[in-house]
């Protein structure tokens, strides 16, 4: 009894998966499930107007159900259990399907993104068009769970999660996105991600057949077998290399991003004033940093001072521009409040004056009145530009609208209004310039001013 327990947790065992495999069935269920029509044409139509519509509304639960009910695994799965087994028929039948699923899928997705009234750029969009190394190791190591949990002979949960972690429907709807709004950068890097967890899946399937030992329907010699892997994996290596190259741009810029953090943190940010947001924009030949400040002002002295420290943070390839809002930001978040009792105490001591006549105090009144509905904003406006905003980017939790702030730069001085939005998470830099670029135009209008300053900042 002892010895069969410990045989059971010996390092062999531990790792084994070929007493389970259910090697026939396995098959015959990959087979039946490749083919594009019927029941599965409908659960594809449903999946890509599914994930269209959460990636329209910027919706994570809807495009997760877009990822369950597509049946776009099966063709991959068939492509890579095809050419591990050295099954020609089953391969090619995979592949036109997969052929067919794409099309079909990017199709409805472009008629959708057509039609849309919505069909602005959102977060979930943004976030499949940059493709790194680290999707190639998700769709590697999903395709494997996907496989094993595929070929036992008790069904696993595993699935559905393989399904959600492998992400195969919102990427092609977003490269539809791409295609329909003319912008091909979109169409590119999405469908470059979907490529890669396609190509991945099938090639974690390839390998599992080789460890789980499928037979091979058709003969096949040894050099014809090592050439056949050979070019899979300089194939490998070509789809791969794009992703390198991304993969080692973010992690310049979150070094980059590290770096300025610690700038702000140790140079700018004191008892006397504080950076509110930053953001590096490329102008002409050079990268400028800019820094937006509330507090006391730096001098020119100090401002020169900063920009020779930017060398010590590694930061010499950027150039410094400091601009001072002269609201202090530990008063900022009281404004609303603060303004409303200034202006009312007012009110109340006109009211009660007994020296001003009647006319000449109501028309007082209503001049306080209507200045506190200017410098607070309408309320009924206000909420109305919120309710609106929060159906593009439903994590805005407040809206402030400051009608004259001073922007000064070391050239230049501007009065102008400022619109502070307020998100429950802070968006990524990148989405975050996306939305002040989007917002400025319609907040100029719906607030009636030439020019404004959009602010993002977390509660």
């Amino acid at each position: 009894m002892a010895n069969n327990s410990k045989k059971g947790l010996s390092f062999p065992t531990l790792f084994s998966l070929l007493e389970d495999t259910d090697v026939e069935g396995t098959i015959d269920n990959i087979q039946k499930a490749v083919t594009i029509k019927g029941a599965n044409i409908w659960m594809l139509f449903s999946a890509a107007i599914l994930a269209c519509i959460g990636l329209d509304t910027n919706s994570t639960a809807v495009i997760i159900g877009a990822m369950l009910v597509s049946p776009l695994m099966s063709p991959i799965l068939g492509i890579g259990l095809g050419v591990g087994i050295d099954d020609r028929p089953l391969l090619v039948d995979s592949l036109k399907n997969f052929g067919i699923a794409i099309i079909f899928s990017l199709l409805a997705s472009i008629t959708y993104f057509s039609i849309t009234p919505l069909g602005e750029i959102t977060s979930e969009l943004t976030a499949r068009t940059s493709p790194t190394l680290l999707d190639v190791g998700i769709a590697l190591f999903g395709g494997v769970a996907g496989i094993v949990a595929g070929s036992r002979k008790e069904k696993t949960t595993a699935i559905p999660g393989v399904a959600i972690a492998t992400a195969l429907m919102p990427p092609l709807c977003t490269a539809g996105f791409g295609v329909a709004t003319g912008q091909p950068k979109y169409f590119l890097g999405a469908f470059y991600l979907f490529f890669i967890n396609a190509f991945f899946i099938s090639l974690a399937t390839f390998l599992m057949v080789q460890i789980l030992q499928f037979p091979h329907r058709e003969f096949a010699d040894l050099e014809t077998r090592s050439r056949i892997r050979r070019w899979i994996a300089i194939f490998a290596i070509i789809v791969i290399i794009p992703s390198t190259v991304i993969f080692y741009g973010v992690i310049q810029d979150l070094r980059i991003n590290k770096k300025i953090q610690s700038f702000i943190s140790e140079k700018i940010n004191n008892g006397k004033r504080n950076a509110m947001q930053w953001e590096v924009v490329q102008e002409e030949t050079q990268k400028i940093l800019k820094i937006y400040l509330f507090g006391e002002p730096f001098t020119e002295n100090q401002t020169g001072e900063l920009k020779s420290q930017l060398l010590n943070y590694g930061l010499g390839q950027l150039q410094l521009s400091l601009i001072q809002m002269n609201v202090p930001k530990n008063e900022r978040q009281k404004l609303s409040s603060e303004i409303e009792s200034t202006i009312m105490q007012k009110v109340a001591v006109i009211q009660q004056s007994q020296e001003i006549k009647d006319k000449q105090k109501k028309a007082e009144v209503n001049k306080l009145e209507q200045e506190l509905v200017r410098l607070k904003g309408d309320p009924k406006i206000l909420e109305s530009v919120k309710n609106e905003l929060k159906i593009l980017f439903p994590e805005i939790i407040g809206l402030l609208y400051v009608p004259a702030i001073n922007l000064s730069t070391d050239a230049s001085e501007q009065v102008i209004p400022l619109v502070i939005i307020k998100f429950e998470k802070l968006p990524a830099i990148k989405v975050q310039n996306q939305i002040k670029d989007k917002l400025e135009p319609f907040l100029k209008e719906r607030f009636n001013v030439t020019d404004l300053k959009v602010v993002v900042e977390q509660d």
